[in-house]
């Protein structure tokens, strides 16, 4: 579906239905097109993504950093 800018001012609760349904809707000014209208696609939110890729014991966070590492930390390359 093409419409006019000041169409779509008026319809637009309309032609965002419209685009959800999977309908085209271009909306255009004097003959250029302008804007085409799309629903947006969110892929649902998955906790654990990674549950059956990793393996072992992981890092241990609360373990004491070692000299080397603190001084990474701290910005001393010398």
């Amino acid at each position: 579906m093409r419409v006019s800018v000041s169409e779509a001012r008026k319809r637009l609760k309309e032609l965002i239905a419209s685009a959800c349904r999977g309908e085209e809707v271009v909306i255009a000014a004097d003959g250029p097109l302008l804007v085409r209208l799309e629903p947006v696609r969110c892929r649902p939110f998955r906790v654990g993504i990674l549950k059956d890729r990793m393996s072992g014991p992981g890092p241990d966070f609360l373990a004491e950093m070692g000299e080397d590492e603190i001084r990474l930390w701290e910005g001393d390359d010398a």
